[in-house]
């Protein structure tokens, strides 16, 4: 048995999880921000009328 296969397979596991967290966290931002553009978009639309 090789001990060293399932010590990289958990760092890996571990660096895999953090890169989807942090995508997630990002893709989560974008939306937020995508939502705030429209919102404001849509008050300048109504204040122009």
């Amino acid at each position: 048995m090789n001990v060293e296969i399932p010590y990289y397979l958990v760092q890996w596991g571990k660096l895999l999880y953090h890169d989807i967290s942090v995508v997630f966290l990002i893709s989560e931002h974008i939306v937020d921000v995508i939502l705030v553009q429209d919102l404001n978009e849509s008050v300048e639309d109504d204040l122009a009328k």
